[in-house]
């Protein structure tokens, strides 16, 4: 297989516990004195909707504006020692990624998460050198964040090629992939529902060897 492979991050490559992003979100509500918490909004908000982007998300669920909730979102996550202690790598990624770039496979991102949200944790849990590109729609001008196609679609550019397939575990990525024309590969890591309808359903990344 010599085609690029794009990965989403969070529920494809790291585990988030989400004890840890309910209490981030409320303690957000709760220094705001306004919006609307509950489990399930911050589940959507987290795993994304094959409709609407996480901005639109967080205004729609907990009724705080973006721009407020952001800064403190970031506030609240920059401590290093979360990472350690709320996160993990799926124990496939490592030596799937490792016999990847053997075959000389390229190997990109593509996220919605903010850079102070996925620089430390790629570099905590990878290191340098796995990903030729990595897309952080969220801090880039008119590219939209997934369910949009841009970021992909930035990607293969930057990578060189338009024979790819983007694997992720949300409706979102699904979405984003297909809108992009290229295979929506969906992780299933029993986390979380998904409703889209993907190319192809995988249980491991040891099944894209």
């Amino acid at each position: 297989m010599g085609k690029a492979i794009i990965f989403d991050v969070d529920g494809t490559l790291i585990h988030t516990s989400m004890n840890l992003v309910n209490a981030v979100v409320k303690k957000i509500i709760d220094e705001l004195s306004y919006g609307e918490f509950s489990p399930e909004k911050v589940s959507r908000f987290w795993w994304g909707d094959k409709n609407i982007s996480r901005r639109e998300l967080i205004e729609l669920e907990f009724k705080i504006s973006f721009d407020d909730f952001i800064p403190l979102f970031r506030n609240h996550t920059m401590n290093f020692d979360y990472v350690k202690q709320f996160k993990k790598l799926y124990k496939d990624v490592k030596p799937v990624l490792d016999e990847l770039l053997f075959r000389g496979i390229p190997l990109g991102v593509v996220t919605d998460a903010p850079s102070y949200i996925v620089v430390p944790q790629l570099n905590y849990f990878l290191g340098n050198g796995y990903f030729s590109e990595v897309i952080m729609t969220h801090e880039l001008e008119n590219v939209r964040d997934k369910p949009a196609p841009d970021g992909l679609l930035l990607c293969m550019e930057k990578l060189g090629t338009r024979d790819a397939i983007f694997v992720g575990d949300s409706d979102s990525d699904i979405v984003a992939a297909q809108s992009a024309g290229i295979p929506a590969i969906l992780i299933e890591r029993g986390e979380h529902e998904t409703y889209a309808k993907p190319d192809r359903t995988i249980k491991t990344l040891y099944e894209l060897l």
